[in-house]
């Protein structure tokens, strides 16, 4: 029985280059003139870029991430089946962003915004993944005191599986029961049953991969005076 493995398919996963972390981007005004000024830190390895905006003697510290890709592989523990991992990349559908914002006397309120690029909102539109809300929507973080007007905050931004999947990781979603081709789906692809059965799935997961392969992640933390 033919088998889509990594081995015979590596391009049905994103693997993403360097990316530059942005510590701290400070805006800050004055009657006469803005002045900006900017610090970066680099990271070896990643796809998503964080930075911070602030306004008047707002100051926002990011911490450095710690998990720094999102990656739209298989599970670690998937070994089997159709669609498996290749023993070095797994599923990464989460990063968290973390911060302390100073000079809180000052802070009406602090937002966070993912920045995608066309090719990922079209994956969604086609049903490959769900966005993440804040790459939709600016949102409101919650902000928690860690001292004399500082305030940290935490929040986690998530990709989640489209309803192409059935709302699961592929590598499970090509092995269960769920998962039924219809034969007007198989009709364009020759060879045995299972065979075009590879050839399908071979096929979405490189119009999946066409879309999300150079895709990289802009993160912007916004610290608003009162």
């Amino acid at each position: 029985m033919a088998k889509l493995t990594r081995n015979s398919y590596k391009r049905k996963i994103i693997l993403f280059g360097v990316i530059v972390f942005m510590s701290i981007a400070l805006i800050s005004t004055g009657f006469a003139a803005w002045v900006m000024s900017q610090e970066k830190k680099q990271s070896k390895s990643g796809n998503v870029t964080v930075g911070a905006v602030t306004e008047g003697n707002i100051e926002v510290i990011l911490d450095e991430l710690t998990v720094k890709d999102f990656k739209f592989e298989p599970k670690e523990s998937d070994t089997t089946g159709r669609v498996r991992n290749d023993n070095t990349n797994f599923e990464s559908l989460t990063v968290t962003v973390t911060g302390t914002i100073k000079n809180t006397q000052f802070l009406k309120e602090a937002t966070i915004k993912m920045n995608v690029k066309d090719a990922v909102t079209q994956a969604e539109t086609a049903g490959y993944i769900i966005l993440p809300e804040c790459a939709k929507n600016e949102v409101v973080l919650t902000l928690t005191d860690s001292g004399t007007n500082e305030k940290k905050f935490s929040y986690e931004i998530t990709f989640k599986w489209g309803s192409k999947f059935g709302g699961e990781n592929p590598g499970e979603y090509y092995d269960s029961a769920a998962f039924n081709p219809s034969e007007e789906e198989l009709s364009s692809f020759e060879g045995t049953q299972e065979e075009k059965i590879t050839a399908y799935i071979k096929s979405v997961l490189d119009a999946f991969h066409a879309l999300m392969d150079t895709s990289t992640y802009e993160v912007v933390v916004t610290a608003k005076l009162n």
